[in-house]
Order: C-alpha cells, then sequence, then structure tokens
C-alpha cells in the first residue's frame, strides 16, 4: 500500500482509502460479498498516474496478482478485478457491489462545499503539469459526463444522501471553471 504515498498524489492517498472505508462501514450490511468489496476499496487506486487513462485496468491487475499469489482463487480475485474497474464509472450496468464501490468513490462530490473545494485543490495539485485552459475544459468536460446522467449515484442510498449536495457542488465548480477565462 506503499503506492498510496506516493508524491505526485494529492487526493488519491490513505486519506481517500480510510474515507472510502468509512462509507463501505455504512453500507456493509447490503453488500452481496463484503470481503470482496472491502479488497477492491483497498485495491481501487493502487496505480494512479495522472498522464494515464489505464489505472484502473492497472490497479484491477495489480490486484488480481496479489491476491492471487497471496492464495485467493482466480475467480474471487476476478470479482474484485471487476469491482475495480466499476471505478471508471464508464456504465451504469452493474450489479450491487460494483455499484456500491462506485459510489463510495464518488461520496467525496457530495460532500460539504468546504471538503469538496478540498477536494478540487487537490486533484488541481495531481494535475498541476496540465495548462490552466486545458485543465479547465478537461475538467469541465469530466463534471458535466455526472451532471448529465440521470443520477449520479447508482445505489438509493448514496443518492438520498449525496445527491442534491453533488449537483450544486458540480454545478458551483463549473460555474467557476467556466469563469477563470
Amino acid at each position: 500500500m506503499n503506492h498510496y504515498s506516493e508524491p505526485h498524489r494529492a487526493y488519491h492517498t490513505m486519506t481517500h482509502i480510510r474515507e472510502c472505508l468509512m462509507q463501505f462501514d455504512n453500507v456493509a450490511e447490503i453488500a452481496e460479498h463484503p470481503d470482496q468489496l472491502e479488497a477492491a476499496i483497498w485495491f481501487h487506486d493502487a496505480v494512479y498516474d495522472p498522464k494515464s487513462d489505464q489505472n484502473e485496468e492497472k490497479s484491477a491487475e495489480s490486484a488480481y496478482l496479489s491476491l492471487t499469489k497471496c492464495g485467493v482463487s482466480s475467480a474471487i480475485a476476478r470479482k474484485i478485478t471487476n469491482l475495480i474497474l466499476a471505478t471508471r464509472h464508464d456504465t451504469t450496468r452493474m450489479d450491487n457491489d460494483e455499484k456500491l464501490i462506485a459510489d463510495i468513490d464518488l461520496c467525496i462530490l457530495g460532500s460539504q462545499p468546504q471538503k469538496f473545494d478540498e477536494y478540487e485543490t487537490q486533484i488541481r495539485r495531481e494535475y498541476h503539469f496540465v495548462p490552466d485552459e486545458d485543465y479547465q475544459k478537461g475538467r469541465s468536460e469530466i463534471l458535466r459526463y455526472f451532471i448529465e446522467r440521470e443520477m449520479i449515484y447508482q445505489t438509493d442510498i448514496f443518492r438520498v444522501q449525496y445527491q442534491t449536495q453533488a449537483r450544486e457542488n458540480i454545478h458551483c465548480l463549473l460555474h467557476r471553471l467556466n469563469n477563470q477565462n
């Protein structure tokens, strides 16, 4: 887990993992395979390179290799890798545990405005090498993807708790990004 201390990370650190694990504790009883879900949380950002679009795939691969090396069956390791891949947030066709990990990973979007702003500052720090104009454009595209979805969160429990605040946070950030030019 030393990966989470890499110097280029500002948000994707052990703090993010701890926050995800706290969210997991609140929903573990509705998970179909809570042990697999918890393992996936630990591994879901093991590989994080802001210049890559393959982080989830590489994290899943790392998890599979580590887990099978420790004696976890191939079938269970594959299920955990599928959970990790759900954090790409590119589909709504997921099973219950995949929806839970996707929502856990996105709970920061629905945090209180001050915490959300801190998150955005950390993300910007991770992408420090991207020129401001390019960052604003790329970040706006990502945020619009979430705001244009019918539901940001896949599960009722996260939707009820975070949906409204997430939409407000994203709208405010989009406004700021669009007015920085």
